[in-house]
């Protein structure tokens, strides 16, 4: 049923091809500056392009070379010192060129002439044995960086367009837990009883592993088909089996799950829709944004929308925690907006900032609530420097003033450009 866009998504990656050589280098080659070698979920390449791309541009530049995986295969490969080519192919990395179209699903590909250390790992679930039981024991040597939010979604498809496809609008963490951990034949919740239109991914997956710690059912427990074409590996593909089932007169039972800066790619958001979401103990469900329409993920950020975790980045450190080889360090403080000195690039702003909200993630300065644990309560959180206008303002929500020197704030403190509650 998906192999025809199966094959059209391979061959949107090539696109990038028009900035790369035409055959590809070396990962180890001169022309790829101060590497940083990144083990990368796939639904965190967006944001890698986007940063990475700044960073290339640096007057001392730095090379972003990753490898796209599930979130607890890349810990299991730092922690064993592994940078092999994963399911989603790689590596790639960012080239020089300033015309290089961040959008793309895959940068320049490399290739591995000689073995390599991986420098930093990134996972979209805490890195413990909860959530990846398969994992080895983090060694001391290794350090963890609490990174932007990503919210997940269920999503059906749907046509805006010609306003074909589900009429399903919300989805509840019950429903979800009969579906998915009994299986859709026998939960018998419809309109999503048939196997054949239920996809997710595979349990190594952050994705997977997050969604299945909010409503009960563990990454490995899924009762999905045991095939690629219903647990599948890559999350571009399977919103493209989404994508396909829009006008498709079956479209009523499909339902599968996407992280949200996925979903809200614009060629997605016109093809599906991401479903409400109700937590157990709630009363309500609600969206990541405060419409089906927006991007401001405003219930991610207040705490009403549970589907949530934080990206973590995990590297080498010194005896002081701070990672050990300077690229690293420097990507890290970038996804965090704390880099300093950076200079605006080929379009790109020099806060780093904001290529992680673009890119759909929410920093932490944006944030009202936080958690522990995968899937666990919420609590209030009370950012020291918050950034809540400048996020609102990046995503063209309303409602925050500017400010600067010249215009300083009536109240509250001028931070990233916006005036700030503090």
């Amino acid at each position: 049923m998906l192999k025809p866009f199966l094959g059209l998504l391979a061959l949107a990656g090539v696109a990038a091809a028009q900035v790369c050589p035409a055959t590809p280098v070396s990962c180890t080659d001169a022309s790829i500056v101060n590497p940083v070698y990144v083990l990368s979920g796939d639904t965190q390449v967006p944001v890698l392009h986007r940063v990475g791309k700044l960073l290339r541009a640096q007057p001392s530049p730095t090379t972003i070379v990753y490898i796209p995986n599930g979130s607890c295969t890349n810990l299991t490969n730092l922690y064993t010192n592994k940078f092999t080519a994963g399911t989603g192919g790689g590596p790639y990395y960012i080239p020089a060129d300033p015309t290089f179209d961040v959008t793309q699903k895959t940068a320049c590909p490399c290739t591995l002439a000689t073995a390599i250390v991986p420098d930093v790992a990134n996972s979209i679930v805490f890195p413990d044995a909860k959530s990846c039981p398969t994992t080895p024991v983090r060694p001391g040597t290794i350090g963890q960086f609490q990174g932007p939010v990503q919210a997940m979604v269920f999503a059906v498809p749907y046509d805006a367009i010609t306003h074909a496809g589900s009429s399903q609008q919300a989805i509840t963490a019950e429903e979800a837990y009969l579906v998915l951990g009994i299986g859709p034949t026998d939960a018998a919740v419809p309109p999503w009883s048939d196997p054949a239109f239920i996809f997710g991914r595979p349990a190594s997956k952050g994705t997977q592993v997050s969604i299945g710690e909010n409503i009960g059912v563990p990454a490995a427990k899924w009762r999905l088909l045991a095939d690629a074409q219903h647990t599948i590996d890559q999350s571009s593909d399977l919103a493209a089996a989404l994508a396909a089932l829009a006008n498709d007169p079956s479209a009523e039972k499909a339902l599968g799950i996407l992280g949200a800066e996925i979903y809200d790619k614009a060629a997605n958001r016109s093809k599906m829709h991401a479903l409400a979401f109700r937590a157990y103990q709630q009363k309500r469900a609600y969206w990541p944004d405060r419409t089906s329409t927006s991007f401001e993920k405003q219930n991610v950020r207040d705490g009403h929308y549970a589907l949530w975790s934080y990206v973590q980045y995990l590297a080498p450190v010194d005896g002081s925690g701070v990672p050990t080889k300077p690229g690293v360090k420097l990507l890290i403080a970038a996804m965090l907006g704390e880099a300093t000195g950076l200079v605006a690039a080929a379009s790109l702003p020099a806060d780093s900032l904001d290529g992680v909200v673009k890119s759909g993630l929410v920093p932490n300065c944006a944030m009202k609530v936080q958690r522990s644990s995968e899937g666990g309560p919420l609590s209030k959180y009370d950012d020291p420097a918050p950034c809540g206008c400048y996020y609102d303002a990046t995503v063209a929500a309303p409602g925050c003033t500017a400010c600067d020197i010249a215009t300083p704030c009536a109240s509250g403190v001028c931070r990233r450009g916006f005036c700030e509650v503090r």
